[in-house]
């Protein structure tokens, strides 16, 4: 019920015609392997190679195949099986190796996966920290599952797209993190399942669905299933996301682009897409494109108004008013106030303000030790205007840092203007 070919830690395997056990097991285990013919199994296939793998074949298997090795080549492979795991240590999937994974989504579950010690799956593999980079595109219309599962970080740098009622299930680990470099995760059906580091995700494909789920379940998470173009919305009286959200949105790396809100009446209510970011919420890979956030708030971001969670990989485009005249405001490209984490994130959107206030170009007011950004950048400009004799404190990246909160790596050419 079991055969198993086994080269030890210096021997190499070749198999140019047909492996069968109809009824049980097959495993080929060697320092190097080869597999240019079929393997087929009544139940799992294990191609394991302590240096090399190359398999280009057909394997068949009634449960699964495991295929792992240092350095791996599996270019116009088809894979039969319930599920396909693919163990490496750092996997970059170019445009042969996507083929041949979107080509087996059609017909059974796969897993990227890898480690810290060994690598495997369809790509290239190399040493590093065990991390998965998806540098071309994969593509599926089935109900069929995509694993990734990194040892440490997964970098989207091309699409994902699932057509179907499938399943994507995203694992970081170690200090690494779910980052977008370009790339982003699409869903056609709504009824698609995602999880991320075992959360799932309810999927939305607009600002007002995203809203009406949050006013329903605020501490949920939810993703953005496509871009969206938010100009047939019209103009939002005031933030869209009108509650404090401790759950996590999750971009996918899709955009919201021309977001209008125009809130001219004096308020301390925060105004941004999001309304206020509890502590325990998050956002992330998220982009605002051509966004227009006017308010007479005293908390005022395109983003969120006022921030006390954590903000992670997103940008913000467009501009960002303030109109305050009663009381000290707050306003910034991405955030008004910040008392939460902001990491690689970054703004170019037009920052401007009356002069009675705090106006930064990515945040107007840190204000504890949670307050820091990190690896972040603005590049847009800044301006006050209003009557001279009222105090405004204004900067390039943030327009009051408070003595205890922290800034690292950041940009931010200076281009004030104040006009009276």
């Amino acid at each position: 019920r079991r055969l198993t070919l086994d080269g030890h830690n210096r021997g190499r395997i070749v198999n140019r015609g047909t492996i069968s056990s109809t009824t049980g097991n097959v495993g080929l285990f060697a320092s190097s392997t080869r597999s240019t013919g079929v393997i087929i199994a009544g139940r799992n296939v294990a191609v394991v190679a302590g240096d090399r793998a190359r398999v280009n074949g057909t394997i068949s298997a009634a449960h699964r195949v495991e295929t792992s090795g240092r350095h791996l080549g599996f270019s116009g492979l088809s894979v039969q099986a319930r599920n396909w795991l693919i163990d490496p240590k750092n996997l970059k999937v170019g445009s042969s190796a996507a083929h041949t994974i979107s080509s087996n989504l059609g017909s059974t579950n796969v897993t990227l996966k890898t480690t810290n010690s060994g690598c495997a799956g369809p790509g290239t593999c190399s040493t590093g920290g065990g991390d998965i980079t998806i540098a071309a595109p994969i593509t599926w219309s089935t109900t069929n599952r995509l694993t990734l599962d990194a040892y440490r970080s997964i970098r989207v740098d091309d699409a994902i797209h699932a057509q179907g009622k499938a399943s994507l299930i995203i694992v970081s680990g170690h200090g690494g993190d779910l980052m977008f470099g370009g790339g982003s995760v699409t869903f056609d059906n709504l009824a698609a399942h995602l999880k991320i580091n075992g959360d799932s995700y309810a999927l939305v494909n607009s600002v007002a669905a995203l809203a009406s789920d949050i006013g329903s379940d605020p501490s949920a998470n939810y993703a953005l299933a496509s871009n969206y173009n938010a100009a047939p919305d019209g103009t939002y009286a005031n933030a869209p996301i009108n509650t404090t959200f401790e759950g996590i949105f999750e971009g996918l790396g899709h955009a919201i682009s021309k977001l209008s809100v125009n809130d001219s009446t004096y308020t301390t209510v925060p105004v941004g897409l999001f309304q206020t970011l509890g502590s325990t919420g998050a956002l992330r890979d998220i982009k605002l494109i051509n966004a227009s956030v006017i308010s007479d708030s005293n908390n005022v971001g395109a983003l969120v108004g006022r921030n006390d969670g954590a903000i992670t990989g997103s940008s913000i485009s467009g501009e960002v008013t303030g109109m305050n005249n009663v009381g000290a405001g707050y306003y910034g490209g991405l955030a008004g106030y910040s008392d939460g984490p902001i990491s690689g994130c970054r703004s170019s959107a037009a920052v401007s303000a009356n002069d009675n206030g705090y106006v930064g170009g990515l945040v107007g007011y840190m204000s504890s030790a949670n307050a820091t950004i990190t690896d972040s950048r603005a590049t847009g400009t800044v301006t006050v205007t209003g009557v001279p004799d009222y105090p405004v404190v204004a900067g390039g990246l943030v327009g009051r840092a408070g003595e205890t909160s922290g800034i690292e790596q950041w940009l931010a050419p200076w281009r004030f203007k104040r006009r009276l």
